[in-house]
């Protein structure tokens, strides 16, 4: 972590640690999918995951947020025909 300039003082933070591949924090992190069924603004092609690793995870101190060519009809309730892509959009929102 780079130290905190001087008259600053650092409030949050996330360092990604721990041991393998895991999901976020759930502490520090939510999963923004609530127009998913929808469609999203600006006609995008994607799937915003709820907590799937195959999409957000933590790895050797890093958050990898990966997108995905796939189809999860049938496998989620909030799928929308138009979407080509899964990812994961993650937000701090009520967590800090």
């Amino acid at each position: 972590m780079s130290p905190v300039p001087p008259g600053y003082a650092l409030v949050w933070s996330d360092e990604f640690e721990g041991a393998g591949i895991q999901l976020p924090d759930a502490n520090k992190w939510g999963y923004d999918t609530y127009m998913n069924r929808a469609g999203w603004f600006n006609g995008e092609l994607q799937y915003y995951a709820n907590a799937r690793l195959q999409n957000a995870s933590v790895q050797n101190g890093k958050l990898v947020i990966t997108a995905r060519a796939e189809n999860l009809s049938g496998q989620v309730t909030d799928w929308n025909s138009r979407q080509r892509y899964t990812s994961a959009r993650l937000i701090t929102k009520g967590k800090a």
